[in-house]
């Protein structure tokens, strides 16, 4: 009998980790989908410094825009938070020498 509750434990334990990876590899995904999006969108309508874009993400998504700005993944734009879902982005200015 306790060599079964050690093998439930141990398949319970080993279950946990491997759904915990999972769970990681998705959150990965899911915020590398955001970012490729961010970036789909300022190409497409930032053509120039002068130009600034609005755009409102899905407050599902928040937490992965939200980490994306601070952690500065997406280095062609300034992007900035003007309200909780809503987004401001820019093309940064380039010195040449």
């Amino acid at each position: 009998m306790v060599s079964k509750m050690v093998k439930s434990k141990t398949l319970a334990y080993l279950w946990g980790r491997i759904s915990s990876r999972k769970a990681n590899v998705n959150k990965n995904l899911d915020k590398n989908r955001v970012k490729v999006d961010i970036e789909n969108i300022c190409g497409k309508y930032l053509q120039s410094s002068d130009d600034i874009l609005e755009f409102e993400v899905d407050p599902k998504d928040l937490d992965y825009v939200v980490s994306i700005v601070e952690m500065g993944l997406i280095s062609r734009y300034d992007i900035f938070q003007i309200d909780r879902t809503l987004f401001g982005a820019k093309l940064k200015e380039v010195e040449l020498i």
